[in-house]
């Protein structure tokens, strides 16, 4: 699951991971950090799941949902 967020640069504004929860690699990441293994990010991810549906509930995000094939 994926976090997108906008950050101003010297070209303008783009598009970048602010949070990624990568269930098939094991892997967790946050904007400015290095990758760690998704076992450390157990409380950040608790957080970012209850305000999501939350979020979600308020119709605040418009969802897209894909699956992709290894």
């Amino acid at each position: 699951m994926t976090e997108f967020t906008y950050m101003t640069t010297p070209f303008g504004q783009e598009s970048t991971y602010a949070i990624d929860f990568d269930f098939s690699r094991g892997l967790g990441y946050q904007l400015g950090m290095a990758p760690e293994p998704i076992a450390a990010y157990g409380r950040l991810y608790s957080l970012w799941q209850r305000n999501f549906c939350r979020y979600h509930s308020h119709d605040i995000y418009q969802c897209k949902t894909s699956i992709e094939e290894a």
